[in-house]
């Protein structure tokens, strides 16, 4: 076994069995996602059919992949990595099943048979290894690199976001959905994504190419399991804001590693070599999308020449920034290279956004100039486009203008 997938405790056989039974257990979940007559088996339950039958197989096709993650866990002797599993399921998966049998909001047989996967393995597991409560011990260390700090603000934000969207579909469904019906399934569903933040954060306590390897292929299983929920038929937003979240996450994790290598603390590229070659990619990706532009809708033909210019002004402001990284980079390198990694990312959300509300023919109240010209209403018809955008807009005006301001 290669040097970089080896544990530094030993584990106990009992401990990687039961989690292999774990991930067998999630994987037979499958079945029930193309069988759904098999929960008929059940006593006192009936086969789901109608948005129950959409939600339950949204919950099974989310909990299936988690299989993987279990084996990936034994074979590769992580015993931090299972101990995160166990942590999931005994915090966060068996309290919302207690809560949701408690309430009349999940049928008790069903909540059994989880609770006895989510609740019964992870507790067999600490009592019959007689590791006591040394499974609570995290191996959380200082993040070194940018790529690490961006994985863990991720992981701690995904986590609570994702939480919170769980108990509200449970709490108050209409406040997130257009037409709440049952949402129990729904809400479990959703929770299960904190387990993908949970391993992302993981990922942020090493600079291990491999643990990254990990990351990304969780983060790509993620993302095609929401887009998988919008094709079965999810209530809008939820299928829209998983898959939004996760291929954000991870187009700024990949671009976070490929700053993180070529702009290292020592040698590579400067902070300013890094905003020009970005600055001008902007710009150069502009102008391939503006060359097109007689091709576009009545709205894009008469937004793209304001569109592009815009975009011209943006990369040059970057090109200026990246020109005063050499005074600040002496003085305070951290905020150099934060500034380095920030400013890119705003410039290139911001940019993207802007033309997919040109393309989309939808407005925004940060273009007030759309809406009065009548080219397009005030609001895009998606609260998914309107929270990113707003997103967008505040990292590239806000913060990525306020924090420079702050540093020089």
């Amino acid at each position: 076994m290669s040097e970089h997938i080896k544990t530094e405790s030993p584990i106990p056989v009992l401990l990687l069995k039961l989690t292999v039974v774990g991930a067998l257990s999630y994987f037979s979940s499958l079945s029930g996602a193309l069988f759904p007559v098999l929960f008929s088996l059940l006593p006192g339950v009936d086969t789901p059919s109608g948005e129950k039958l959409i939600h339950l197989r949204a919950l099974l096709l989310a909990v299936a992949p988690i299989g993987l993650l279990y084996l990936y866990a034994v074979r590769a002797r992580r015993l931090e990595l299972i101990r995160l599993t166990i942590l999931w399921r005994l915090l966060l998966v068996a309290p919302w099943i207690c809560i949701s049998a408690a309430t009349g909001k999940l049928d008790m047989p069903i909540a059994a048979f989880l609770l006895a996967v989510d609740g019964g393995i992870p507790i067999a597991a600490i009592i019959l290894t007689k590791q006591g409560t040394t499974w609570l011990k995290s191996p959380w260390r200082r993040c070194q690199t940018i790529t690490q700090n961006v994985c863990m603000f991720e992981s701690i934000h995904g986590v609570l976001l994702v939480n919170a969207f769980s108990v509200a579909l449970l709490v108050n469904p209409s406040a997130v959905l257009d037409s709440p019906g049952s949402n129990e399934l729904l809400s479990f569903a959703v929770a299960v994504f904190g387990c993908v933040y949970l391993l992302i954060a993981w990922v942020a306590t090493s600079t291990d190419p491999h643990r990254m390897k990990v990351g990304f292929i969780a983060r790509i299983c993620a993302f095609c399991i929401a887009l998988l929920w919008i094709y079965l038929g999810m209530p809008s937003p939820i299928g829209q804001a998983l898959a939004t979240a996760m291929g954000v996450g991870l187009l700024i994790h990949g671009y976070s590693v490929l700053f993180d290598r070529n702009v290292p603390l020592e040698g590579g590229w400067s902070e300013g070599q890094w905003l020009t070659v970005m600055a001008l990619a902007l710009m150069g990706g502009s102008a391939i999308w503006y060359s097109f532009s007689p091709t576009y809708n009545a709205t894009c033909v008469q937004l793209s020449g304001n569109i592009h210019r815009q975009d011209l002004i943006i990369g040059a402001f970057a090109i200026v920034v990246g020109m005063a990284c050499g005074p600040i980079r002496s003085n305070a390198r951290t905020h150099a290279r934060m500034l380095a990694w920030l400013l890119p990312v705003a410039a290139i959300w911001f940019t993207s956004e802007t033309k997919m509300l040109c393309h989309l023919e939808a407005g925004s109240p940060f273009h007030p100039s759309w809406t009065e010209r009548g080219l397009a209403p005030v609001w895009a018809n998606s609260p998914v486009v309107n929270v990113t955008f707003w997103i967008a807009t505040m990292l590239i005006t806000a913060i990525s203008t306020g924090y420079l301001g702050m540093v020089i």
